[in-house]
């Protein structure tokens, strides 16, 4: 019994919530950024160094000319991703994204990992721009950077134990450095500085698709076949092009600094995918109609293109571009890793120290300090080319969640948003200085929910679930409901919960069976049949308590349309572009959970602001 109650109680803090209860206006941070400043935020994650290498790499190594498909593929999957962020971005007005949208919905232990998994997202995100920054810098100069390092600093012998790296790259730990002084010291600075290196980097994309254009051959596009690599090659190249889409969360992470987050996050994000999506696809036609697939170079791709075609003073230009874009991918995943960072600290997931904010300029310096210093000793020390693919699992893993936690928020009766018009009255915002947070679902009514799903009678004396309770009185009850519906009615929140779990489960199964079992089912093998018939099945019918609960979008600042089948077709999508992925990735996700839910269990779940409320909570066993 003591057991049972006991894993009653840690089920009830893995799972214990929170969620805005104050206007989106109570914030410590600065409210500054236009929507033309979020459009440019998103720009600059999501065109980073990518547009300069993204294009070479899945044109000349995966998808050939159909490489276009590629981008076009994961574009729309993470748009279909963005709508969910934008609803959730109403629904929980913070910063933090992924994280604060994981802990309002799905708890404690699932945003902690969604959290910890960012900032290894992040970090990877800056060291393999800085490390590009820095290799491109040094091939201009002639290799004398690399050369001199090795000389003086090691003594002439490079280093040979990976995944360190073969020299200390101190080029790359001081450009992380100097890209991150504009995030700590203003986020007004970091705007205006951002802004004019993603205008330099679209002209110069732009300027690079003209001359392409007047000097194409668009019989190159059907030389070897528009798919000479199947249309497996296309969903290869999709993955890796969704990495490239996948900065426009940075967007929502500017939740609490937008001036106003219920009208600039979606024109922010309209704005930021329409412009990256034709930069992207403007690459990339203009490398497939200007040398055959198999000639493309990946590193040089848009330097040795033009050098065929005679035009080498181009590459001169495509410096500055690559630069300038490189330069602001740092400066946009710098801001998304302290982003990630201060909220998780401001609930005491982490340190406390890293969730201080500077009084005058309002930025969160601390955080920013910790995470650019872990970005510069692993981008000096360390070579992440070994486990650079486990950043498409780790994205599609966070989205996976979103995608989620929209639709339980949807579900969730009384929640509202909490974006207000911004000239409204703060009549007890107090100082303003903080935005309050408030348990959603305290611990003890997740033990209850949990004794109701094996129990008939459940106890309703939190104040969660009287709420819940006010919101169903009025609803209409019919005595000749099923048993499995009357519990879906009274609980409705786990059943959403449940149903999305084992929805997504088989849907897993399903979708792993026609990309890896194709061959058997072409030839109507009987076992792999049954097993994508029954999987798709229950998938579907995991769906029902969606069919029959009612929706709650009253007050949103952006509704997903369609739902819950828009949510449910990006969930589709990202477990598609998952399965893609090779075993050592997910092999190198696991380790990386496993330690975050090391700390989780060792700090975490100890220090977390929600635990002394839970303690009162607790009853008294004297």
């Amino acid at each position: 019994m003591a057991f049972a109650q006991s894993c009653r109680r840690m089920f009830g803090l893995f799972t214990r919530r929170k969620h805005a209860v104050r206007e989106s206006n109570s914030t410590p941070l600065k409210r500054c950024l236009t929507a033309a400043d979020l459009t440019f935020v998103g720009i600059g994650a999501m065109l980073g160094s990518g547009v300069y290498i993204l294009p070479g790499e899945i044109a000349g190594e995966m998808a050939g000319p159909a490489a276009v498909l590629s981008f076009l593929i994961a574009g729309s999957v993470a748009l279909l991703n963005g709508f969910c962020f934008l609803e959730c971005a109403g629904q929980v007005p913070q910063t933090g994204a992924a994280y604060v949208y994981a802990y309002a919905s799905l708890g404690e232990l699932v945003a902690f990992l969604v959290g910890w998994n960012a900032i290894a997202v992040r970090v990877m995100s800056l060291v393999y721009l800085a490390q590009g920054w820095s290799a491109y810098f040094d091939d201009v100069l002639g290799g004398h950077t690399r050369n001199f390092t090795i000389e003086f600093v090691l003594q002439g012998e490079e280093w040979d134990a990976p995944p360190v790296a073969s020299f200390p790259d101190f080029t790359a730990g001081v450009v992380i450095l100097l890209g991150s002084l504009p995030v700590v010291l203003d986020v007004d600075m970091y705007a205006i500085v951002n802004n004019i290196l993603i205008a330099l980097n679209l002209a110069v994309v732009s300027l690079l698709f003209i001359v392409s254009m007047f000097c194409s051959d668009f019989s190159l596009l059907t030389k070897h076949g528009f798919f000479p690599l199947g249309f497996a090659g296309v969903m290869k190249g999709a993955v890796a092009a969704f990495v490239g889409f996948c900065g426009f969360e940075a967007i929502a992470l500017s939740s609490e600094e937008a001036q106003n987050p219920s009208r600039g996050l979606p024109i922010g994000l309209i704005n930021a995918f329409g412009a990256s999506f034709s930069a992207y696809t403007a690459a990339t036609l203009s490398l497939t109609v200007l040398s055959d697939y198999q000639e493309i170079q990946p590193q040089t791709s848009f330097a040795s293109a033009f050098e065929m075609i005679g035009l080498d003073w181009l590459r001169y230009i495509v410096s500055l571009g690559a630069i300038s874009s490189m330069t602001g991918g740092i400066l946009s995943h710098s801001y998304c890793l302290s982003r990630f960072i201060y909220p998780m600290s401001r609930d005491g997931l982490l340190p406390a120290l890293l969730a201080k904010t500077n009084e005058r300029t309002k930025t969160p310096i601390w955080a920013t300090m910790f995470g650019t210093s872990l970005a510069v000793i692993f981008s000096v020390m360390m070579d992440f080319v070994s486990v650079i693919n486990i950043m498409s699992l780790l994205y599609l893993m966070e989205f996976m969640v979103v995608c989620a936690a929209v639709v339980i928020l949807r579900y969730s009766p009384c929640t509202q948003s909490g974006y207000v018009p911004l000239d409204s009255g703060d009549e007890d915002n107090g100082d303003g200085s903080t935005l309050e947070m408030a348990e959603l679902n305290p611990p003890d009514q997740a033990v209850n929910e949990l004794n109701a799903l094996t129990n008939t009678e459940s106890n309703e004396s939190t104040t969660d679930a009287n709420r819940m309770h006010d919101c169903l009185a009025n609803s209409p009850s019919d005595s000749s409901q099923s048993s499995i519906l009357h519990l879906i009615k009274r609980h409705p929140r786990t059943a959403v919960v449940f149903s999305l779990a084992f929805h997504f489960l088989f849907e897993v199964v399903l979708v792993a069976l026609l990309t890896y079992m194709i061959k058997e089912l072409q030839h109507l093998e009987g076992a792999f049949i049954y097993g994508v018939i029954v999987s798709g099945s229950l998938s579907l019918m995991m769906c029902y308590p969606l069919l029959v609960l009612p929706t709650y979008d009253a007050g949103l600042s952006f509704k997903v349309p369609l739902m819950p089948l828009l949510p449910l077709v990006a969930l589709l999508c990202d477990v598609i572009l998952i399965v893609q992925l090779d075993a050592l990735s997910f092999a190198e996700g696991l380790i990386w959970m496993l330690l975050g839910l090391l700390l989780y269990l060792v700090y975490g779940v100890r220090h977390s602001l929600a635990s002394t409320r839970f303690e009162e909570s607790a009853p008294n066993d004297n």
